[in-house]
């Protein structure tokens, strides 16, 4: 079983997963250093919006490339 981590082990854990989920989506470090809290739950919530449609569209497109490939056997 893996040892508990403290709050703070936790709390660093999180800080540089979510500082890196920014890099990721492009941000540049010296703003993502001046963002608050609020700021980075706003962007984190619409990129992970955006993640779900794009997710959905994808199944409904795959559905229905599904369905069409059934017509024509």
């Amino acid at each position: 079983m893996p040892e508990k981590l403290s709050v703070e082990e936790a709390m660093t854990f999180n800080h540089w997963a979510v500082t890196l989920r920014l890099l990721d989506l492009g941000l540049p470090w010296e703003q993502i250093q001046k963002f608050s809290l609020g700021e980075i739950s706003v962007i984190l919530g619409l990129q992970a919006a955006l993640d779900q449609r794009k997710m959905e569209h994808e199944a409904v497109a795959q559905r229905q490339s599904q369905t069409a490939q059934r017509r024509i056997r």
